[in-house]
């Protein structure tokens, strides 16, 4: 039997391979439907042909790839094989409408420098015109991507205006651009002609995750209506960026330029009507609309617009954390963000959410209104809420910008008040951070490392001097350069700068070896927040996570470290873990671990990821910082001592009691480690944080906090002895301490501080001084 179906199949792939050559398509699908067994080697060729012309691509695809060596022609149907497969998968539409496009001669294969095919445009027959400028295609693409590189750097969207060879698009396709986090650089590809992308499918493979077809970045408006495809996908997809930069491959320029500038104006004066709509909307806006609902009498619930952005590693959680307090409040709240790594978020796109969602407050982290130019009314108030102290918010310049309807919540009142002049009736004393309760069953991770660590900071401190000095003035970069070689000796010498105040001490220091006296305030602020970051949270945390890798090694515990870049660190590649996504997956790692560690050079309970861990049911070991006690001590005192109505340094002095002010003035000089100024006030800083809600007399921000920090190499291994057996112990200390956060620094008892705090101020003329909250009871 063997031997017969070998002769018949030989007769076969005769038969095949002559109507594939003579173009006798039925015949040879009769003939490939007639065979048994396994193919031949000499059958697949013209079996995959036929496979080709029969439409059916995956079958195609699977018999070109069996074959281990094609010639030219070979490959070119291959490549149109995988082109067409990838299109029909990924984008159905496309295919439709390619597909059904004829194959002309206009467009041909010929053979240009180097051995390589490019396309010419045989439309003169007699004259044939080369779609490579010059002829190379290799040089033609190196002078292409060298013109595009400030758009390729900047991420800002590339049109192609034509196909042209298909060379630049399979290039950009390829070298994606290394931009923040994971934005990505959106393509808009515009052919006319289905032919000439039928012939660029023959000469190039652009299937597969690197090619232009599967990557959702890249827009195909292709067709002889692609022009109504190219202004539709802009009309309807605010968020997909226009082109700034063109690349010019069509003989028909100058029609599609034209068509792309007429869609550039339907969407400029899109965006200057919503402008005028949305002024006179909100030109008659009442306080009312924003006050708290609390019997449903209210026909409309008030309604707050959060913007934020995929591209930040904490702010986009935290953002629909606040969400989450106002939803619990009864508010309407939409987000706004980026719904893929290629959008972007614009001014039409906030001028269309306002018109669509007309909220009542725009709310955004780290960010103020000016920023965003006049895209929101004036009258629509606007609240910020500053998490990062960034050098777009610590200007002068900027507090003179707020206007009577911008708020900006802050856990350092004083500072943005006294040093950037910021409005102090516009100042709402906010904790730093805050979290929402658990909502996630509590599922664990079997396989959890003992010991957990989360953070970006994996910077190795011995190579960040020369990104410092890029920082720093000509005026002080001798004095960066010293002080950050002066800050690694100190480290070096097993001693830490737990805050500012250590940093500007080391810098007047190295000013005086220098005989330069003291730098100008503004110098000297910018100084020491070049040292301050990366430089010493680096040195600071890095610290202590080697006293807790040598204490695990000795131990016999695993630890993992997890956060971009720390395989690239020498020290603490061996426990570096990759990255961990927020929200439940990070939640369920901190419930898993016996032990999670809190190592910031910042009072603890300000840190995010600490309360949203506690939150999340984990243990935590902490590095002591002098300011997890020290405010808590002194708003004790004032409140034992001192009425409300004292605020600042000088009303405490002048009003307790003489036997009380050294005590007074040791308490004032240890508290200048959790100010931000030299001549900062700390009592102002705390009556901050009672308003805010973060402190309460004689009640522990957080319980336990002192049996469970550490100060160093000892005191860390003595603690993890203590507890990495003990899970009766941790659950109870992380039970009271999640407790504490879930009643005193929820997103839902910050929310409704603010909204409380706003509509007070809109309804007055000014308030200096808010009175002290009970977040507690909120």
């Amino acid at each position: 039997m063997t031997a017969i179906a070998t002769c018949d199949n030989s007769a076969i792939v005769s038969k095949l391979a002559e109507a594939v050559r003579a173009g006798r398509w039925e015949e040879a699908e009769n003939a490939l439907a007639a065979f048994t067994g396994e193919l031949p080697a000499e059958a697949m060729l013209p079996a995959a042909e036929v496979h080709l012309k029969g439409l059916r691509f995956a079958e195609a695809v699977a018999q070109f790839d069996r074959i281990p060596s094609l010639d030219i022609h070979g490959r070119l149907s291959r490549n149109v094989a995988r082109n067409f497969l990838t299109l029909q998968r990924h984008r159905p539409a496309d295919y439709d409408r390619l597909i059904k496009a004829p194959l002309g001669d206009r467009y041909r294969l010929v053979p240009v420098t180097g051995n390589r095919l490019t396309i010419a445009d045989c439309k003169d027959p007699a004259r044939p015109i080369l779609m490579t400028p010059g002829g190379d295609p290799v040089a033609a693409v190196h002078q292409t991507i060298a013109k595009l590189a400030e758009r390729m750097k900047d991420g800002s969207a590339i049109g192609l205006a034509g196909i042209g060879d298909g060379f630049v698009l399979g290039t950009l396709a390829r070298i994606t651009p290394k931009l923040f986090m994971d934005m990505q650089q959106c393509i808009h590809l515009i052919e006319p002609d289905p032919s000439l992308i039928l012939c660029c499918f023959r000469l190039h493979d652009l299937s597969g995750p690197n090619g232009p077809i599967e990557q959702p970045r890249f827009q195909w408006h292709i067709g002889a209506d692609w022009a109504e495809r190219y202004r539709k996908a802009l009309h309807d997809d605010l968020m997909l960026p226009q082109p700034t930069a063109v690349v010019q491959q069509s003989r028909d320029r100058e029609t599609i330029g034209a068509l792309m500038q007429s869609v550039s104006d339907l969407l400029r004066q899109r965006e200057l009507k919503l402008k005028a709509e949305n002024e006179a909307r909100y030109a008659a806006w009442s306080i009312e609309r924003l006050t708290l609902p609390r019997d449903g009498s209210k026909e409309r619930p008030p309604r707050v617009l959060l913007l934020t952005s995929r591209f930040t590693t904490v702010l986009q959680y935290a953002i629909r954390g606040v969400a989450g307090g106002f939803q619990s409040l009864g508010f309407q709240t939409h987000v706004l963000i980026e719904p893929s790594p290629h959008h972007q978020i614009s001014r039409l796109t906030m001028r269309d959410a306002v018109a669509r969602f007309q909220p009542d407050l725009v709310f955004q982290i780290d960010h103020l209104r000016h920023e965003h130019d006049d895209t929101f009314p004036s009258q629509l108030p606007f609240a910020c809420w500053i998490q990062d102290h960034l050098a777009t918010l610590t200007d002068a310049k900027v507090g003179r910008q707020l206007g009577p309807r911008d708020f900006v919540l802050t856990f350092a009142s004083p500072l943005f008040i006294d040093t950037y002049r910021y409005p102090a009736r516009q100042c709402i004393d906010m904790p730093m951070m805050l979290t929402s309760p658990r909502t996630a069953p509590p599922e664990l991770i079997g396989d959890a490392p003992d010991l957990v660590y989360v953070s970006n900071v994996s910077h190795d401190p011995s190579r960040l001097e020369e990104s410092m000095l890029n920082r720093a003035s000509a005026k002080t970069r001798e004095i960066v350069s010293l002080a950050s070689k002066r800050m690694i000796a100190h480290y070096d010498a097993g001693r830490s700068m737990p805050s500012r105040h250590e940093v500007r001490e080391l810098i007047s220091a190295v000013c005086a070896d220098q005989g330069v006296g003291s730098l100008p305030p503004d110098e000297a602020r910018q100084v020491v927040e070049i040292l301050w970051n990366p430089l010493n949270i680096s040195l600071y945390r890095q610290q202590a996570l080697a006293w807790v890798a040598d204490a695990a090694t000795k131990l016999g515990l695993s630890l993992g470290i997890y956060g971009r870049g720390w395989e690239a660190n020498p020290r603490f590649a061996p426990f570096a873990r990759g990255v961990v996504e927020h929200g439940e997956p990070l939640a369920r790692l901190t419930r898993s671990a016996k032990v999670n560690l809190n190592l910031e050079p910042y009072t603890c309970f300000t840190h995010q990821r600490l309360l949203d861990g506690l939150v999340a049911d984990g243990f935590f070991l902490i590095r002591r910082h002098p300011g997890d006690t020290l405010l808590q001590e002194l708003v004790n005192f004032l409140e034992d001592h001192c009425d409300a109505s004292i605020q600042t340094v000088e009303q405490a002095r002048r009003n307790v009691a003489p036997a009380l002010r050294s005590k007074l003035d040791d308490m004032l000089r240890r508290a200048l480690c959790v100010t931000f100024e030299e001549e900062a006030d700390p009592v102002r800083q705390a009556r901050c944080w009672q308003r805010a809600g973060v402190l309460i007399r004689q009640d522990a921000a957080l319980p336990h906090l002192d049996e469970v920090s550490f100060d160093d190499a000892a005191s860390c291994r003595t603690l993890l002895r203590r507890f990495i057996d003990d899970a009766s112990a941790r659950r109870a200390i992380s039970v009271a301490q999640r407790h504490a956060i879930e009643h005193r620094m929820s997103f839902a008892a910050g929310m409704r501080l603010v909204i409380e705090r706003i509509a007070d101020l809109l309804r007055s003329k000014g308030i200096e001084v808010a009175k002290p909250v009970n977040m507690e009871a909120a």
